[in-house]
Order: structure tokens, then C-alpha cells, then sequence
């Protein structure tokens, strides 16, 4: 297809979310360039995001797997919708959505990538070399958990996984012609790289986070930047800026329909087409 291949990325240890300070031990984490240099430069696939927000030619990366002039330019109408009551009379619950989704995301990827990846390999490693392999704090805890988590937390979970996803999907975004689904996805904030956080936390994303609502419904997300906000870094003792950034989300097959939408936005001047590479992306 003429693309030059020019490296590999990180990513966080087997796709885990880590804090620079704290879990990355038998590697750097990649370094943020936004703002003052020394933010976090999340993850999992955080190399993606730090090579492309720093190197002009570098055209594409892979990665695993975040509102009124949006309206005015789609002619579109706007409407509030309580989640809440939607999804408690969809399900037959009380409780809300969040308190219903709860644990649901870390009892899935807990119980499963223990047992589809963790122990093989961790088998296949004993194996080869007569011992085990080392695993960063992150990854150790959520596996940990993973291992004793009972078959029937797992099963609720994915009870619980399934009746969200098809809630969200009738709901929420049942075609591609119908309706968007916006969310703040970044807002900007300093989140610096030398912080030593409390102890490392089996559980990630309880609730219903908006960065994970896409990611519950197996729905196409794009992220676009908004702007910039401007703060203080004690780092550097000067104004620096960082992203803002919001998540759209389509329906299911609207993957194309997504793409051609962000670069209308562009082509319509409501977005930048272009962000620079380094301190700041204007």
C-alpha cells in the first residue's frame, strides 16, 4: 500500500492502564509533549498518542482500545434525556445506571484476561524458563483479583454487559441517521507524570465513566479537540495549555459515517483540521 512502517509504540504491560511513577518498571513511559512535558501520557496505548503528538511525519499509528456549533452545523436537534429513568424502566431496576453497571467492566476483563492470558502464559513461561514471569503492580492486581473472582461474578457481569449494550443501542444511537451521543472527554487537566499514587487498584472504570460508554455498547468513538486551557505548570513556572477534547459516538456500523463527519466539521471551520505537533496544539 507504499506505507514505511518506522517502529513500534508502547503500551501499557498486556494493555492495562499505569502510572508513570508506579507501574512502568522494566520500561520509560513514553513522555507527554503537550503542555509543560511531564503529564501523564495515559494509556493503554500510550506511545500512540505521544508519537503522534510529537512527530509531524509521522502520518497514522495503531492503538487499542473519548456542544451548540456541532447542532447549528448538523441542522440538528438537541434533546436531554434522564439516562437514569430510561435505563431503570428499560431494565426493570431502581438503582440507576451506574450503580447498575457497578464492577461490570473490571469483573469481565478481570476474570478473562486472567484465564485466557495470564495463566497460559504464565504456564508456557514456567515452562521455558523455571520460573515466573514479573508482572507490573497494575497488571499483578487485577489478575490477582482475577483468579479468585467466582464464576458467577463473571456471569452477572456479563448479564449486566449485554442488557446495557442493548438498552444503549435502541435507546441511545439506533441508527446512524437518528442521533449522536457527545461526552467530555478531556478536559484539560494537569495530571503530572511524577505523581506517586496510593497503592495499585484492581478495579478500574467502576460506574459508567463517559470515555467507557462506547466501549460497554461496542460503538464507534472519536475523539476531536475543542480547544485548549491554559494553566500555571510547576514545572515549568510558566503558562502552558493542554487539550480539550470531546467523545462522539454513532451507532453500530457508523464507523465511516463518524470519520466523514469529523472532516466535515473541519472542512466547515467548526473544528481545526490541522493540530500541531509539540507544546501546543495551535
Amino acid at each position: 500500500m507504499g506505507a514505511v512502517v518506522i517502529g513500534k509504540t508502547k503500551t501499557t504491560q498486556f494493555a492495562l492502564g499505569e502510572r508513570p511513577t508506579a507501574d512502568y518498571v522494566d520500561q520509560l513511559a513514553p513522555f507527554n509533549p503537550r503542555g509543560d512535558g511531564y503529564q501523564h501520557p495515559q494509556g493503554s496505548s500510550a506511545g500512540t498518542g505521544a508519537g503522534l503528538a510529537s512527530y509531524g511525519w509521522m502520518d497514522i499509528a495503531t492503538a487499542s482500545d473519548t456542544g451548540g456549533s456541532l447542532a447549528t452545523f448538523l441542522d440538528a436537534n438537541t434533546s436531554t434525556i434522564n439516562t437514569n429513568a430510561s435505563f431503570n424502566a428499560y431494565s426493570n431496576t431502581s438503582v440507576g445506571l451506574s450503580a447498575y453497571i457497578g464492577l461490570t467492566y473490571s469483573n469481565i476483563t478481570n476474570y478473562d484476561q486472567y484465564r485466557l492470558l495470564a495463566q497460559p502464559f504464565k504456564q508456557r513461561y514456567q515452562a521455558k524458563f523455571g520460573k515466573s514471569p514479573y508482572w507490573n503492580p497494575q497488571t499483578r492486581v487485577r489478575w490477582e483479583r482475577g483468579a479468585t473472582l467466582p464464576l458467577s461474578s463473571y456471569q452477572e457481569a456479563t448479564n449486566r454487559y449485554q442488557t446495557f449494550q442493548t438498552w444503549f443501542r435502541s435507546t441511545l444511537t439506533p441508527s446512524c441517521e437518528s442521533t449522536l451521543v457527545l461526552y467530555p472527554m478531556g478536559a484539560g487537566t494537569e495530571d503530572y507524570r511524577d505523581i506517586l499514587p496510593a497503592a495499585p487498584n484492581p478495579i478500574f472504570g467502576a460506574g459508567l465513566p463517559g470515555n467507557q460508554m462506547a466501549v460497554m455498547a461496542a460503538l464507534p468513538d472519536y475523539t476531536v479537540p475543542i480547544g485548549e486551557r491554559t494553566y500555571f505548570s510547576r514545572v515549568t513556572e510558566r503558562n502552558e495549555t493542554l487539550p480539550v477534547t470531546i467523545g462522539i459516538v454513532a451507532a453500530v456500523g457508523c464507523d465511516h459515517m463518524l470519520m466523514d463527519l469529523v472532516a466535515d466539521l473541519a472542512d466547515e471551520g467548526i473544528i481545526t483540521r490541522r493540530v500541531k505537533t509539540g507544546r501546543s496544539m495551535y
